[in-house]
């Protein structure tokens, strides 16, 4: 299958800096996704990124007979969870990253972890619920149109169909275009697109449940932009009150422009340039390929 998203290398290239690098401002649970903020300012990060992966083990009424697939599982965060509070039977993670699989392999030698993209997994045993966070950013590279975009989608939604059982739960997190990053001429959309996240492109909400809709029940919906806005800046105040320690790791420029890069992604999320989406969506019996034109060409 055609991989029209980012490549191993440009995956690399964002997440391999140096997993000490990472926790001196993700925390110690390793998330570097958006996390779910119940309100208070006494809340802390780790709280919030805890009630974010919560979130999905009661969304995919996770329990122990199931086997969870997590697409892009980063270092492992989500299913060490879901192992922890639903003693889930089985666990397997994705990633395109060496660092992530070799930290997950450490810290819990029960989770399946590959070094796969999504594209070419085979598994011997098919899961019974998936989950994927902040992966979905990564499916589409920026210039691809919305043809090429739409057949990604589809493509992944379709594999997820066929390896849910019927009525199995799928649950999905990602950043979305909210119309100002499609202008390929904006500086700011240059700077994630070619120094940031390589070969990256956001979806908008539309291309979102147009590919899923032959495939999946839309069960819930969540937009959470001002969640991602609050996590950003949770991590650039980490980063910086870490900022010795981070550059003795990865050097004075990867810290200044991680700090550049987390303040534009809090300006995007402030004037909803992008915002955070939270799907749960429940399998289909049979595909509808009647509901998107043209998706048994995909």
């Amino acid at each position: 299958m055609t991989n029209l998203g980012a490549s191993q290398d440009a995956i690399s290239r964002h997440y391999d800096v140096s997993d000490e690098y990472y926790r001196l401002f993700l925390g110690e649970a390793m998330v570097y996704s958006c996390a779910l903020w119940s309100g208070p300012d006494t809340e802390s990060l780790e709280e919030a990124q805890t009630a974010k992966l919560d979130y999905f083990v009661r969304q995919l009424e996770l329990n122990a007979d199931d086997h969870l697939l997590d697409i892009g599982c980063g270092w492992g965060a989500m299913l060490s969870r879901a192992r922890q509070v639903a003693g889930i039977r089985r666990a397997t993670g994705l990633t395109l990253s060496t660092n992530q699989r070799d930290h997950i392999a450490r810290l819990d030698t029960r989770i399946d972890v590959r070094l796969v993209a999504w594209q070419d997994h085979e598994p011997e045993e098919p899961p019974s619920k998936i989950v994927s966070i902040g992966a979905f950013e990564h499916f589409v590279s920026p210039g691809n149109s919305r043809e090429q975009r739409l057949a990604a989608y589809v493509a992944f939604f379709r594999r997820c169909h066929e390896w849910l059982p019927p009525g199995g739960l799928l649950g999905l997190q990602t950043i979305g275009q909210d119309g100002a990053m499609e202008n390929s001429d904006s500086r700011m959309s240059s700077f994630f697109e070619e120094t940031v996240f390589p070969e990256s492109s956001p979806p908008r909400l539309s291309e979102v449940l147009e590919a899923a809709d032959p495939f999946f029940h839309l069960g819930e919906l969540r937009i959470d932009g001002d969640h991602y806005r609050r996590t950003c800046d949770a991590w650039r105040e980490n980063l910086k009150r870490n900022r010795i320690a981070a550059t003795d790791l990865a050097g004075e420029a990867t810290v200044k422009l991680y700090l550049i890069y987390l303040r534009a992604c809090m300006f995007q999320f402030r004037m909803l340039y992008s915002n955070l989406y939270r799907f749960t969506f429940e399998r289909r019996k049979e595909p509808l390929t009647t509901v998107l034109a043209g998706a048994g060409r995909y």
